[in-house]
């Protein structure tokens, strides 16, 4: 009996550190987008006039994209995810891009590769649901 006991605390503890919470997260914080590839189109670096950020705390995340010739915010977008390892998910709560992703959830890989964010999957997006999204952030906090 004393030996299951054992055996049981120990599977729990192994279980528990396996399991990092999105609190410790390596990518929280503020992040710049620099590159971005969206459906068919080519991958393309972002001008100086564009602004794109991506933030995330513990759990949610929060995006801008702001067009500084205009002085016009582009589209706003945010809601809660989860990181374990590479697979990163999202759900969206608010997107100002496209309304009917509202509610979903969309699975990524997400890494960091020499101090730059990678994030690589596909979405929903107008009805199409394998659209393509690759977008390299650098940190700015």
């Amino acid at each position: 009996m004393q030996k299951m006991f054992i055996l049981v605390a120990v599977a729990c503890l192994l279980t528990s550190a396996s399991l990092k919470t999105n609190s410790d997260t390596p990518i929280k914080g503020a992040w710049k987008a620099t590159r971005t590839q969206y459906g068919k189109e080519p991958m393309v670096t972002l001008s100086e006039n564009e602004i794109s950020h991506k933030l995330f705390t513990g759990t949610r995340w929060s995006a801008v994209s702001f067009d500084k010739i205009t002085k016009k915010i582009t589209g706003t977008a945010g809601g809660t995810y989860t990181l374990r390892g590479s697979d990163y998910k999202e759900t969206v709560e608010y997107y100002s891009w496209d309304s009917e992703v509202v509610g979903k959830t969309f699975q990524f890989t997400m890494t960091i590769e020499n101090g730059m964010l990678h994030q690589k999957g596909f979405m929903e997006w107008k009805g199409d649901p394998k659209y393509s999204i690759e977008e390299f952030y650098s940190r700015v906090d």
